[in-house]
């Protein structure tokens, strides 16, 4: 009986749109690891492994040097989850949050001519990703790893502090502050790189190195995802000037030329005296978008939803039809200017509608909500 509940609850998990690990060094040879990742609030997506309400537990697994089997694996326990809702301006681009999960664990890592790779993999990304090649089947791997000279000298990582890189409106230029700091006041450089897959779509194997959640997680060294030309890991979001990284004070800057959702990925170098110390790669989903406002009300009883949001294929526009009123609805589709390109109708008690957007070109939409007395509202949709 709970293996057939257990297989039953396996899901992708295309939610997830970002993360990175770190370490604090306690003395010793101990470790106190931090691995933490990033999901869409909105997505329907799996919630995060080891969640009580979930079906899958988080995993890590510790290589040594080219070690293809590990020296160590661990079973993680549910995660610290806080909410991340953009601020301004981004909250007037996302009808969404985020969520941050940190998963807290304990390492030994007995010092070693090696270094010591500590991988956790999941799959899968959300889907339709601007950037990357079918991204909703392509995996995550979340690495770091501990050097000789780190451990030689009891070093512990830097760490991210800001909320995410959000969004950037079309076309204006913007500047994002994506530095890192460093409890020991070492140097850090910064660049942009590959994020790296791991894990697959095989929900009935979910443990298999192909399988949603690999058990143990796959050792080093690790594919890149599949950019879509023209974009690179180098050059991720489309821009003129072009998409960069001060590889001193980790200033991201952009004039974005194209609108969607934009993987990329950082990777951060710390320096001691001129010597690596330590590696680690941090990334996100960036959203390019008009600012366009995600929800206008001048009734709040016609207050609907658009699910999912950005969409690709099909959107369900729902409104609840207890509220007592009744006769056809209408819900027409403008452009961002203003210009009408689709209207549908159904009786009020229905409680929704259906938009297939799978033929309709990448931008924002406004989605209006017009009952029988001509009362209305608007929400914004992203089409990608």
């Amino acid at each position: 009986m709970s293996l057939v509940l257990l297989s039953c609850c396996i899901t992708l998990a295309n939610h997830i749109v970002g993360g990175y690990m770190r370490y604090t060094c306690l003395g010793n040879n101990n470790y106190r690891m931090e691995l933490i990742v990033f999901r869409d609030c909105d997505s329907g997506g799996a919630p995060f492994d080891s969640d009580p309400v979930g079906g899958v537990m988080a995993t890590i697994s510790v290589y040594q040097g080219n070690e293809q089997t590990p020296s160590q694996t661990q079973t993680l326990e549910a995660p610290i989850v806080k909410v991340i809702m953009p601020s301004s301006p981004c909250a007037s681009l996302q009808d969404q949050c985020f969520e941050q999960g940190t998963y807290f664990f304990n390492l030994i890592i007995p010092t070693s001519s090696l270094p010591t790779h500590i991988v956790y993999q999941r799959c899968c990304r959300g889907p339709g990703y601007s950037n990357i090649d079918i991204s909703g089947v392509q995996g995550n791997t979340f690495t770091i790893s501990v050097t000789p000279e780190a451990m030689s000298v009891c070093n512990s990582s830097p760490r991210y502090i800001n909320p995410p890189m959000f969004c950037s409106k079309f076309p204006d230029p913007f500047s994002f502050d994506h530095s890192f700091v460093d409890v020991d006041g070492d140097s850090i450089a910064y660049e942009f790189c590959a994020p790296l897959t791991g894990g697959g779509n095989d929900q009935s194997n979910f443990e298999a190195l192909n399988g949603v959640a690999p058990n143990p997680d796959a050792p080093p060294p690790f594919a890149n995802v599949n950019f879509l030309a023209p974009h690179s890991a180098s050059q991720p979001i489309p821009g003129n000037p072009p998409f960069a990284i001060n590889p001193t004070s980790g200033e991201v800057t952009a004039m974005p030329s194209a609108l969607g959702s934009f993987l990329y990925a950082v990777c951060i170098k710390e320096y001691r005296n001129g010597l690596l110390l330590s590696e680690t790669q941090y990334e996100f989903v960036h959203d390019v978008s008009f600012f366009t406002p995600a929800f206008v009300v001048e009734d709040p009883s016609l207050n609907f939803e658009l699910l999912p949001n950005p969409a690709s294929q099909v959107a369900k526009l729902r409104w609840d039809a207890a509220i007592g009123r009744s006769g056809p609805v209408r819900a027409q589709v403008r452009r961002a200017d203003g210009v009408l390109v689709f209207e549908t109708k159904a009786d009020w008690n229905k409680g929704m509608l259906q938009l297939a957007t799978v033929n309709w070109p990448v931008g924002v939409y406004t989605v209006t909500l017009v009952d029988a007395d001509g009362r209305r509202a608007s929400r914004r949709l992203v089409v990608h």
